[in-house]
This record gives structure tokens, C-alpha cells and sequence, in this order.
């Protein structure tokens, strides 16, 4: 069943201006019961003992923790863009169509390579494979109309090229009007785009500093194998 857009958004509206309570421990912080702590108001924090601010601070990491990780679960649940398509499929295709945007006018460009395409999507590598090839075998009035296409990479043959095709550029157009506009929408509600982008470089080095390969240009890598290279002694 397709999303109510219209009741998200609304709820939204009222989250912002009726925020959840705060939990009991930093309750006591919030001097005007307006269920927000303003930068005063955490400023109190810091003036606690060390030992006291640590604990508030690895608390507060562990609620945050929770509920990224309640919001990917529930977005996965919640904003599917149509029947016929799925939250993991429409990320892959969404983005294939910015990386070939990326590359327009490169007659060398053949694709994404599947691990840089698995690092930006962020799935197990089964349940890539499985999105991948109902993405390659779709079809429509009985004829064959793939969403993506994938080749070979001769430099590595356990890669592959993956490209968006006219069928899912199609496709993922009709599905992303409503649901990127939605979300934009749902999003701008409580954030402006200068949070939501300090929001998403704050998250993406979280997961670089979890395992450095969800960095695609293996900067991170590079630099913790400099790292090592570095603490090795040499030879004599």
C-alpha cells in the first residue's frame, strides 16, 4: 500500500512544534520546561564534574544511536514509493542516475563498479546481489525492460559495471516525485539544509570511522594503511 504523504507530513508539523519529552536525566536541565535544552541551558552540562558530563554524554550517544537506527528501519517500512518497487531498489537506483549525472558527457562511462555501489548503498552483499538481478530482469507487457545493466570490468573480473537504463530512469522517476518531494518536505520541516548537511557529515563519519570502506574514495583506508606502514620498523 502506498504511503498517506499528507498524515507524514502533518505529523511532522507537530513534532516540530510539540517535541518529545526529554529523557529523565537531562530533564532536570530543561529550566523552562519547553522540552528543548537551549545552548544555556547546555551550557549547565559543562559546568558538571568531568565523570558527571561523561556519563550525560554516553548516555545521550546511546539514545542517539537508537533512534538512527529505529528512523532507517522505520523509513524502510514506511516510504516505499510504490508496489512495485522497493526502499532497497529505489536507493540503487537513485544512485546510479547521480553517478551517470556525474559523469554526462564521458563517452568512457560504462557504470559504477559494484563495491563502490555497495558502499554508497550500505547492503550485505546477498541482499545486493538479490536487488541487482530483479533490477536486471525487469520486465513490462511480457517484453524484457531491464531498470540497470552491468558488464564487465576486465581489470577485475569479480566486478561489475552497473548502469541505469532509460526503463529505470523512467521507472524511478515516477517513483521519486512523490517520495523524494516528501521527504525533502518532511525534512525541511525540522531541519534547514544547512543542519540536515552537517546532520549528514556527522553520520558519514560515524559509519567511515565503523569500517573505512563506506568511504568510496578509500581516503580513510589509505590513510589508516599509511598509519600502519608507518608504525612498522625498518629492516636493518
Amino acid at each position: 500500500m502506498k504511503t498517506d504523504f499528507s498524515q507524514m507530513s502533518d505529523s511532522f508539523t507537530e513534532l516540530k512544534s510539540n517535541p518529545p519529552r526529554l529523557p529523565r536525566f537531562l530533564e532536570v536541565f530543561d529550566q523552562d520546561g519547553d522540552g528543548r535544552l537551549s545552548e544555556l541551558e547546555v551550557a549547565k552540562i559543562f559546568e558538571l564534574p568531568p565523570a558527571k558530563q561523561t556519563a550525560i554524554e554516553e548516555e545521550s550517544a546511546l539514545l542517539l544511536l537508537l533512534e538512527i537506527m529505529a528512523a532507517g528501519k522505520l523509513a524502510k517500512l514506511k516510504l516505499v514509493p510504490t508496489e512495485d518497487i522497493n526502499f532497497d531498489e529505489f536507493s540503487i537506483l537513485s544512485i546510479l542516475l547521480t553517478d551517470a549525472t556525474a559523469h554526462k558527457g564521458d563517452s568512457s562511462y560504462q557504470g559504477m563498479l559494484n563495491a563502490t555501489l555497495k558502499s554508497e548503498v550500505n547492503l550485505i552483499p546477498s541482499t545486493l546481489s538479490v536487488a541487482l538481478n530483479k533490477l536486471v530482469k525487469r520486465s513490462e507487457d511480457g517484453k524484457p525492460a531491464p531498470w540497470i545493466e552491468m558488464q564487465e570490468y576486465p581489470p577485475d573480473r569479480t566486478q561489475k559495471l552497473i548502469a541505469i537504463t532509460e526503463h529505470g530512469k523512467a521507472k524511478l522517476k515516477k517513483a521519486r516525485k512523490d517520495f523524494m518531494a516528501e521527504l525533502r518536505k518532511s525534512l525541511l520541516t525540522l531541519l534547514d539544509l544547512k543542519q540536515i548537511l552537517e546532520l549528514r557529515d556527522v553520520l558519514f563519519r560515524f559509519n567511515v570511522t565503523l569500517n573505512p570502506k563506506h568511504d568510496p574514495s578509500g581516503a580513510q583506508q589509505q590513510n589508516s594503511d599509511t598509519t600502519e606502514q608507518s608504525s612498522i620498523p625498518p629492516q636493518t
